[in-house]
């Protein structure tokens, strides 16, 4: 359905501990050149000076509406912001990042401008640091692709620049897909992403509009035991709702094949090999997961002629090479019977005697 101008705006804003930065946030929404019907702010159990801060705005800009509950998580955050949500669009601002003025007006023209199919609309961003300022060398990401964008999400790994704080959504088409999955914690933009393309039509606006923040405290996921592990298997599951969907599976599982083995690469590297996660891959619940490697020696077949590919073309990388040779052979091939006979068969692994 086309909107008239100018279209109604809710924004979604899910905060925890973050005093330093969410009256810069605030500040970037009150600053807009098309002004929110309502800006719901949804405190995620912060134990900082937050709440205090929230208060002061909510004492002089009436828009302002502040919900409490307990951390449960920014997918939690969200949807209970956006149940309160009446304005035919809702954005999304993550309480670290900021909007340049004429964001939600520029995205919002868009939705009146005859595309009753069009369901999402995100922007440019860039990067900028603690201080609000675009640091050296910061990256600013340009959007490409419009459109049925649902193949280019779920096969061709597009990426929605700015993800959550760059996106204005239909309010009614987010609800009737249950807003995001509060059983993820990683990824939950990007599967309610997926989620809206595979409905309705996406757009852009090529401006960088958003500032996204880069600081230390940008996630407590940071410090999660083998994070690099857990940030996997939290994407498959959201491709693995797709499975009987996606058209060029094995394009899908060569991608994240490559993620396996950047992952066992990374541990490989601190010397604390990750060849478990062959096995937990295989005794997932996710088809997807238990489809990357048909055995064993596929798994290290597969880190390894990656390993060698990249690190031959590098020669500076040699020395990381012998060390995973020998970390392979130490820790996997010569606890193995079977792969030590199979390696030997092949030519590629003989024993010596000092």
């Amino acid at each position: 359905m086309e909107l008239r101008w100018p279209p109604h705006i809710d924004v979604v804003i899910p905060v925890r501990n973050r005093a330093r930065f969410i009256g810069q946030c605030l500040d970037s929404v009150r600053a807009q050149t098309l002004q929110p019907s309502t800006v719901v702010v949804v405190d995620d159990g912060s134990t900082d000076d937050t709440p205090g801060i929230l208060a002061e705005y909510g004492r002089y800009w009436p828009r302002l509406h502040v919900l409490r509950s307990e951390p449960r998580g920014a997918s939690r955050a969200r949807n209970l912001g956006l149940a309160t949500c009446r304005a035919p669009l809702v954005a999304f601002l993550d309480s670290d990042d900021i909007w340049l003025p004429e964001k939600l007006e520029r995205q919002a023209m868009l939705f009146t401008s005859g595309q009753p199919e069009l369901g999402f609309v995100h922007c440019g961003c860039f990067q900028i640091d603690e201080f609000g300022r675009m640091p050296t060398g910061g990256r600013t990401h340009i959007p490409s692709k419009r459109g049925d964008v649902f193949g280019d999400l779920l096969e061709g790994f597009y990426h929605v620049c700015g993800s959550a704080s760059a996106v204005v959504a239909r309010r009614d088409l987010v609800a009737r897909l249950g807003g995001f999955d509060e059983m993820l914690f990683y990824g939950e933009d990007a599967d309610l992403w997926i989620r809206l393309a595979h409905l309705s039509q996406m757009d852009y606006v090529p401006e960088p509009l958003v500032g996204l923040r880069v600081h230390q405290g940008n996630s407590h996921l940071r410090e999660l035991p083998r994070k690099e592990e857990v940030f996997l298997f939290q994407r498959l599951r959201i491709w693995n709702k797709w499975y009987d969907r996606i058209e060029n599976l094995n394009a899908v599982l060569d991608c994240f094949r490559l993620e396996v083995w950047s992952d066992t690469e990374t541990e490989a590297i601190r010397a604390r090999p990750n060849f478990g996660l062959y096995g937990r891959l295989k005794r997932s619940e996710l088809e997807l997961a238990r489809q990357l490697f048909p055995d064993l020696l596929s798994y290290v077949r597969y880190a390894l002629i990656v390993t060698f590919r990249r690190i031959k073309s590098r020669p500076k990388l040699r020395p990381i090479l012998d060390c995973i040779k020998s970390i392979v052979a130490r820790h996997l091939i010569l606890r193995s019977n079977l792969l030590l006979r199979l390696m030997q068969k092949m030519g590629k692994f003989q024993m010596t005697s000092e």
